[in-house]
């Protein structure tokens, strides 16, 4: 009996600490995302590319990149970004990948309105970085593992409106 009482202890120690290092993220830090609101233009040796964003809610911004091409708008992915409980997720359905599904990335970092949001899970990217640099300025980066090798790409955006 004392054995297991060991271990429940020792159990209850792990997950209380596994606990308190799990961030707390509130309206405080969701807040500044406010910024990413209006129309943002990049330009690419592909052409430009677009990210429109709104708020949809106290806690949820909705957003979308794409592309125009022959006066057709090419919508490359619908994202949302919400604040859930105690947690800030980045949740993109991206054309012709994961059949359509959404990927959850969880907020990790935050710091001078730069946020890193994960999933490990996922193939690529395994991180979501946004970086409001100011009110007319976002630069926006993906990154993780990728064929086993460490990559990364940047998305500078400016203000249109």
């Amino acid at each position: 009996m004392r054995k297991y009482t060991v271990t429940i202890c020792l159990l209850f120690v792990f997950v209380t600490i596994s606990m308190a290092q799990q961030p707390v993220y509130t309206n405080t830090e969701f807040k500044p995302l406010h910024g990413l609101t209006g129309l943002w233009k990049m330009d690419s040796k592909r052409g430009a590319l677009y990210e429109e964003w709104q708020v949809s809610g106290d806690n949820q911004l909705t957003g979308r990149s794409y592309k125009i091409s022959n006066n057709d708008t090419i919508v490359l992915e619908n994202v949302v970004i919400s604040l859930q409980g105690n947690a800030i997720f980045y949740t993109p359905v991206v054309r012709d990948q994961n059949n359509q599904q959404p990927v959850p990335f969880k907020l990790i970092s935050y710091n001078n309105n730069r946020y890193v949001f994960e999933n490990k899970e996922h193939d690529y990217p395994q991180r979501v970085i946004y970086e409001l640099i100011s009110s007319n300025e976002i630069r926006a980066r993906i990154e993780g593992n990728k064929n086993g090798k460490e990559s990364g790409s940047d998305f500078n955006y400016t203000r249109l409106k």
